[in-house]
């Protein structure tokens, strides 16, 4: 999957869900993104959720998607969200273009 802003390509998503989940939710999950349905879905326990971010090098699978040269910096990103039990509902490799992020902390929260 990609997702597009004005004409651009900014991400390549590589997305897994649990088989129960994506049953229940397929329609909506092939056609919305899909965060906003795990966490509003009064029948999916969301009890972890953990994103990880690296600075990496362009692939080339990804270049050719994201308009980018082999080897330009690239933001790859890991979400893994999880229920009580620790089963993984939603794993999520992403793969941005740098110019299209932005981290903003806090650094006194």
């Amino acid at each position: 999957r990609t997702h597009s802003r004005d004409g651009q390509t900014y991400c390549v998503i590589s997305i897994y869900f649990d088989r129960v989940v994506f049953d229940q939710h397929e329609a909506r999950l092939r056609t919305e993104v899909a965060l906003p349905i795990l966490y509003d879905s009064p029948d999916i326990e969301v009890a972890r959720a953990r994103q990880t971010f690296t600075i990496d090098k362009c692939s080339y699978e990804s270049a050719g998607l994201l308009s980018l040269t082999v080897g330009d910096p690239v933001v790859e990103v890991r979400r893994v969200i999880c229920d009580g039990n620790g089963t993984v509902l939603y794993l999520a490799d992403v793969t941005y273009r740098s110019d299209f992020v932005r981290l903003d902390m806090d650094l006194l929260a």
